[in-house]
């Protein structure tokens, strides 16, 4: 006589009924658009609900099933409805599931009178309740993967490639093509169907490392038209293009890449690849990058082409922001150095000011570049009797006074 105490069934039917789950939890999910949230029960409502006799023998598992579909994803999402209670509230006997009453989880949260447990926030807006805290990524998504897994890892490979079909997991339906040496189906259906960049730059890597250098680049090309984050296919399909003498297409690729995620070696590579075509494309390429956030890369890229006064014009713009003004300072020492003296002392004493010592290091760099800008300037003179100006106004700050006598 089996023991009513454990849960006893045969491995290939566990494996069905774990089937049966995931297809009941990915209808379930796919369907929440169409459904009505219902406001969740009162704790006195709950609690009565809850406060049930134990039933001495479990429930088969089919209709363990069949009772939360109908009761707990019902087109009402309620917390317990009375079939779905009944059933759960089960012991378990040699086919049946579950060992007892709900948890006292779910008693203590009733106790307590507050909508809250296992971390999730239960939360009122314009009538309805809503649930903070769940994942971000997409629950039906998430199911639909942990079967494919499943597939794959029992080798079936036709519900594998079915199921990718059904749900939209083209990526990993190209991919098992492609591993079951259907090269030109792999490819047709990604030029077709994918619609992410990334994803793109997933298959044309792999298509690269199985040596059809020639599908790689038509896959990148294509997913440089495809909506998400392209800056990482871009500098990946830019090299790729390049070694195969497209200069043209590297180009395009690379420029794909600078606006989305500009760096000054990607404005470098830009420029290299553009040729005699620099003069013209140059203005479009500065424009995007001036609505970049980064300013301290514009004012790079400047200095980079020798812009000195756009450089200043930069730095001046963003005084407040001290990495910026160092750029600049640091570059044009010798080249624009009256403006280097007045733009250091302003930032020297604008640190100096608030009285804190943690900022006299950072002054005292500023001080160091106004130096060298006078001695490049022929103006040594005026540096000492500014500096000696300094040491008579603040002598007594000692902190300060060790960092201005260092210089």
């Amino acid at each position: 006589m089996p023991d009513e105490k454990t849960l006893s069934l045969p491995p290939e039917e566990m494996r069905r009924l774990g089937y049966q789950v995931v297809d009941l939890l990915v209808d379930h999910f796919a369907g929440l658009a169409d459904r009505k949230v219902s406001s969740v029960p009162d704790p006195a409502g709950l609690s009565a609900s809850l406060r049930h006799a134990i039933p001495e023998r479990g429930l088969p598992p089919a209709e363990v099933l069949d009772a939360v579909r109908a009761g707990l994803l019902a087109d009402r999402v309620d917390v317990v409805k009375d079939q779905g209670r009944d059933a759960l509230g089960q012991g378990a006997d040699a086919r049946g599931v579950g060992t007892g009453a709900l948890p006292d989880e779910a008693r203590r949260d009733d106790a307590r009178g507050e909508d809250e447990a296992d971390g999730l926030t239960v939360e009122a807006v314009d009538g309805e309740w809503y649930a903070s805290g769940w994942s971000v990524e997409d629950p039906v998504r998430v199911l639909t993967r942990a079967k494919l897994n499943v597939l794959e890892r029992q080798g079936r490979t036709d519900e594998y490639l079915a199921l990718c079909l059904r749900t939209g997991e083209h990526l990993r339906y190209a991919l098992k093509l492609l591993e079951l040496s259907r090269l030109p189906e792999a490819v047709s259906h990604a030029l077709k169907c994918l619609a992410d960049a990334g994803e793109a730059l997933t298959l044309a890597q792999r298509l690269r490392e199985s040596g059809h250098l020639d599908e790689a680049t038509r896959v990148g090309e294509r997913g440089l038209r495809l909506r998400g984050r392209r800056a990482a296919l871009g500098q990946w399909l830019g090299a790729v293009e390049e070694a195969q003498g497209r200069t043209r297409q590297a180009l395009e690729a690379w420029l794909v890449a600078f606006r989305e995620a500009p760096s000054l070696d990607s404005w470098r590579t830009v420029k290299r690849l553009a040729g005699p075509r620099w003069a013209k494309l140059k203005p479009e390429v500065t424009a995007s990058l001036e609505k970049f956030h980064d300013r301290r890369l514009l004012a790079e890229v400047f200095l980079e082409e020798q812009e000195w006064d756009a450089a200043i014009r930069v730095a001046d713009g963003h005084a407040q922001d001290h990495s910026v003004s160092a750029t600049v300072a640091d570059a044009l020492v010798t080249r624009r150095p009256e403006w280097v003296i007045r733009a250091s002392v302003k930032q020297a004493e604008s640190l100096i000011a608030p009285t804190k010592s943690s900022l006299y290091p950072a002054a005292a760099d500023w001080l160091r570049r106004a130096k060298a800008a006078y001695a490049h300037a022929g103006r040594t003179d005026e540096w000492q009797e500014y500096l000696l100006r300094l040491k008579e106004q603040y002598r007594r700050r000692p902190a300060l006074m060790a960092q201005l006598t260092s210089l």
